[in-house]
């Protein structure tokens, strides 16, 4: 398998973050949003893996500082799981997706005012240490 990438755009009012307060119902409206977005986007942009691979996840804010690194690991695990769904691995377990890594954020002038992104890099990872 070599190396893919896909964008995940999401709307400001859709996007979780690990420091909001939401109400469970409203997080949960959220989560099957970005999963569904997600799982479309997926069955479109992606092939399927076999092994275990490592995602590389960098958020993309139109405007402002952004926020600390994982501050997004609601919405990444709403889109991992959107990936699941849609049949890219066999279940994100550590055998499926072993790694997770997150990079700090940066600003994207091209996004659509009120949207976010997660850029993705999957990543091989049948050598393991």
């Amino acid at each position: 398998m070599s190396d893919q990438r896909i964008r995940i755009e999401v709307p400001a009012n859709e996007w979780v973050t690990s420091n909001d307060r939401l109400h469970w119902r409203e997080k949960a409206c959220r989560v099957a949003a970005i999963r569904r977005r997600s799982a479309v986007l997926a069955r479109q942009q992606l092939t399927t893996v076999d092994g275990p691979v490592m995602v590389v996840c960098r958020t993309r804010y139109r405007a402002g500082r952004g926020l600390d690194a994982d501050a997004a690991a609601p919405t990444l695990k709403a889109a991992i799981d959107g990936m699941t769904d849609a049949g890219i691995w066999a279940d994100d377990d550590a055998d499926h997706v072993g790694a997770i890594c997150y990079q700090a954020s940066r600003k994207d002038a091209g996004l659509a005012k009120g949207w976010h992104a997660l850029d993705l890099l999957i990543i091989d990872q049948h050598v393991q240490f």
